[in-house]
């Protein structure tokens, strides 16, 4: 198997992860470039879809004396420090990364929106139930949770955004709005969230 002969990847590569993604590597690839992927600890396909080839080989930049047979191998070191990798292996970088994102990004975007509703609304088992029962009618769960990742918006405890649902409504030309209490986790202890470096579970200020 050569990735540059590859014109689409299958539904079993774009999930492959661990064992089965590292076989892939090193069979589509070769060991060169499977063990920069081993040094980077990328263990899935669906992770390389928000990267780029540069990021991927910067760590090869740095004066690091683990990496001097690697970057000997993959490319060339110039006076200035700066690694170069060979015109070969970015070729075959860049193949892959762009299979992997055309793969990602071949459903219409409101399918994906509809997936993404589903999947909040329903839960993963709801989700996993109907992709398995409608074959290809539903991007694989791991592209959805991709999509809520990539999503900037952060839910904060007790923060309440009406100007936000005020626009949402406007724009989609609406009248009405339903809403209902989020129950799909009950915090029975104190947690700390790292994405908005806050405490939550605290018992929460009654504010007129």
């Amino acid at each position: 198997m050569d990735i540059l002969q590859l014109t689409e990847l299958t539904d079993d590569m774009m999930n492959s992860s661990h064992d089965d993604f590292n076989d892939f590597i090193e069979t589509a690839l070769n060991n060169d470039l499977y063990d920069l992927f081993r040094l980077q600890s990328v263990r899935d396909m669906s992770s390389l879809s928000s990267i780029t080839v540069d990021e991927l080989t910067a760590v090869l930049s740095y004066d690091i004396v683990e990496l001097s047979s690697i970057k000997r191998i993959l490319g060339f070191v110039s006076t200035d420090g700066k690694f170069h990798l060979r015109i070969g292996f970015r070729v075959t970088l860049q193949r892959l990364i762009s299979l992997i994102k055309s793969k990602t990004n071949s459903y219409d975007n409101l399918i994906q929106q509809f997936a993404l509703l589903l999947f909040i609304l329903g839960g993963r088992n709801c989700y996993e139930f109907l992709r398995l029962n409608l074959p290809a009618a539903l991007p694989h769960i791991s592209n959805v949770e991709l999509l809520m990742r990539n999503n900037e918006q952060r839910i904060l405890e007790c923060e309440f955004r009406f100007q936000l649902i005020k626009e949402y409504y406007q724009s989609n030309n609406c009248n009405y709005v339903l809403s209902s209490e989020d129950a799909t986790r009950c915090i029975s202890r104190i947690d700390y969230v790292a994405q908005s470096n806050i405490f939550i579970g605290f018992s929460s200020y009654l504010v007129n």
